[in-house]
């Protein structure tokens, strides 16, 4: 009987993670304006949902890898990347501003990307 080798190669967590940052890189004067989205904070659900689906990729590359010692220091790179990008929008993104809540939903999409993984068997 032979055994299956899985490799993980970085890469998909890498272009997800490039994918976030040019998204949270659009100028403020491209982005729809509307009463109703802005009523449901439609930015703090898409900041959510970014970073619960990164989560679940680079979760998934680690377990492939056998490398669950890596989980916290992906968890606080991920968390440090969203306030730099904030930090990006505020000073170099014409019409948009650093959100401290943008950041705290990023967070909290990866705590949730962290509980659904851990909770998917």
């Amino acid at each position: 009987m032979t055994k299956v080798i899985v490799k993980y190669h970085p890469i998909p967590a890498i272009v997800s993670g490039f994918f976030i940052l040019c998204v949270c890189l659009i100028p403020g004067n491209t982005l729809p304006k509307s009463g109703i989205l802005e009523s449901i904070f439609i930015d703090k659900w898409v900041h959510l949902f970014l970073y619960i689906g990164w989560t679940y990729i680079w979760f998934l590359g680690l377990q492939k890898l056998h490398r669950q010692s890596m989980l916290l220091k992906i968890v606080l790179f991920m968390a440090v990347y969203g306030a730099f990008i904030e930090v990006l929008q505020h000073y170099f993104v014409a019409g948009r501003s650093a959100e401290f809540l943008d950041w705290v939903a990023d967070i909290a999409g990866i705590g949730v990307g962290y509980i659904l993984w851990f909770k998917r068997k």
